[in-house]
């Protein structure tokens, strides 16, 4: 956890500084100790992904249903509102 922390630091700098071109190097970095951390905990890192991969799928659906339902867009909504849908679908997914 202590290199995640280290990482997550690295990145979080990099963004305060403007991210010279060293964004993706420093996410690289983290997805690496993330994936690693993982291993340690006998988790595979690309099932884990892909679990969470589906489940925001499942919510995003969820939230696409309801602004369908409304019969008006994604952009005649505002943040806030769409929050509450994920936070719905949170609930209930």
């Amino acid at each position: 956890m202590e290199k995640v922390k280290e990482e997550t630091s690295e990145l979080e700098a990099e963004i305060k500084k403007g991210g010279d071109g060293r964004l993706e190097e420093e996410i690289g970095d983290l997805l690496f100790v993330v994936s690693s951390l993982a291993r340690k905990l006998d988790i595979n890192p690309e099932q884990a992904l892909n679990k969470t991969l589906d489940k925001f799928a499942r919510r995003f659906n969820y939230i696409e249903d309801k602004v369908r339902e409304s019969g008006k867009s994604f952009g005649d909504f505002t943040l806030d509102e769409l929050e509450t849908w994920w936070q719905e679908a949170k609930g209930r997914l």
